[in-house]
């Protein structure tokens, strides 16, 4: 997957309920999907700290226009995710 397909799988299937925002729980429920080797604990605590970190405006949610691509550089990072170019 590219980035430009994450981002747009982040928008299209991980914001369900379409308010241009990614939650903790959406998150979550993504980390499950994504197949990453976490229990459900530990991919909870994942969504937490990503959307803890990512969050600059501090609205308790990822913003998809403004926050995404951090999204994105952090999964890679501390995931360990590989995009394609």
């Amino acid at each position: 997957m590219s980035r430009e397909e994450c981002k747009k799988w982040l928008t299209e299937t991980v914001d369900l309920n379409r308010d241009g925002k990614i939650s903790r729980r959406e998150l979550h429920q993504a980390i499950q999907k994504l197949g990453l080797r976490f229990g459900w604990v530990k991919a909870w605590y994942e969504a937490w700290h990503a959307v803890k970190k990512l969050d600059i405006n501090k609205n308790g949610a990822i913003d998809v226009d403004s926050e995404i691509d951090l999204l994105i550089k952090y999964a890679e990072k501390e995931w360990g995710i590989k995009f394609t170019n």
